[in-house]
């Protein structure tokens, strides 16, 4: 899942929409919107095609960092290019390496 975030899910939400309406616009702050706005609509979507619906709580709170990190990750992508919007990506990504490791050996160490 790390290296499909890295690879496609950057590219599908951040850098090819702000490329596009970058075009389409010519000004930063109009691109910059619509990205994050384009990556809160792609999660609204994903959310409603699921078959339990999520608690009103919890969409509040996904739909938050989304902007954040949509937000985050397109200000990363203006001051350092695909290096540094990757490297957040991988940074947030990292999270779950905690879990992992949290997780006790089979054989009970």
């Amino acid at each position: 899942m790390t290296l499909f975030s890295l690879a496609l899910n950057q590219l599908f939400l951040v850098f090819a929409p702000f490329a596009w309406s970058m075009r389409l616009g010519r000004r930063i702050s109009i691109a910059m919107t619509f990205t994050v706005i384009f990556g809160a609509v792609v999660l609204l979507l994903k959310t409603r095609m699921s078959l339990n619906p999520f608690p009103i709580p919890l969409l509040a709170r996904l739909l938050g960092t989304r902007l954040m990190l949509g937000l985050l990750a397109v200000s990363f992508y203006l001051r350092g290019g695909v290096w540094l919007a990757s490297w957040f990506a991988l940074l947030v990504q990292a999270r779950h390496l905690v879990s992992l490791l949290a997780i006790e050996s089979p054989h009970g160490s």
